[in-house]
């Protein structure tokens, strides 16, 4: 099935398996064939924890068979092939801290920025609310400028009405005392 849906990672996987089960029950010369199949598909697509696992069963098959120089052979594979495992999820993790590193670095420049901007923020809300207050001081001040003008203008004229009244009473005055005066002496 995975060999006709081209899926070589499962197919491998199965050849272990098949092979491993082969060299349980005792059957070593198909469990070979089988983790040979195994071994080259494995290399072919550099799938290593499966190639990892083919030399290992097969290094036991070999000492089971008493084939000790193919045995250590296989062994050795084994071995390299565990090292480049495991030097591969070094670097993998090293990788993987790294970037964690950098993110929380990232994260952390975000979050002085997002303070920056808050500040800035707070900064110019404070200068708009002064630049509000200023406005409206200067409106409130126009508009007691405009009103102290208005009644002086009012006083004014009061002031000029009152004094053409004053001059007309006092011209009044001066009349009736002259129609007095006239009065008097005609009396006398």
């Amino acid at each position: 099935i995975y060999e006709k849906a081209g899926n070589l990672v499962r197919l491998v996987t199965a050849y272990n398996n098949m092979g491993a089960l082969l060299f349980r029950t005792g059957s070593y010369d198909r469990a070979v064939q089988y983790l040979e199949k195994a071994k080259s598909m494995a290399l072919s697509i550099r799938f290593l924890p499966e190639l990892k696992e083919t030399y290992f069963i097969l290094a036991k098959i070999k000492k089971d068979q008493g084939s000790f120089k193919e045995a250590s052979d296989y062994f050795e594979e084994y071995v390299k092939v565990s090292d480049s495992l495991y030097t591969m999820e070094t670097r993998g993790k090293a990788a993987q801290i790294n970037a964690l590193y950098e993110l929380e670095k990232k994260e952390q420049r975000i979050k002085e920025l997002d303070l920056e901007n808050l500040r800035k923020a707070d900064e110019l809300n404070l200068k708009e609310a002064t630049l509000r207050n200023r406005n409206l001081l200067l409106a409130f001040v126009s508009v007691g400028v405009v009103f102290l003008a208005l009644l002086l203008v009012v006083l004014y004229k009061y002031y000029l009405n009152k004094k053409k009244a004053n001059s007309y009473l006092h011209f009044l005055n001066t009349e009736i005392n002259e129609q007095k005066e006239e009065i008097l002496t005609q009396s006398e």
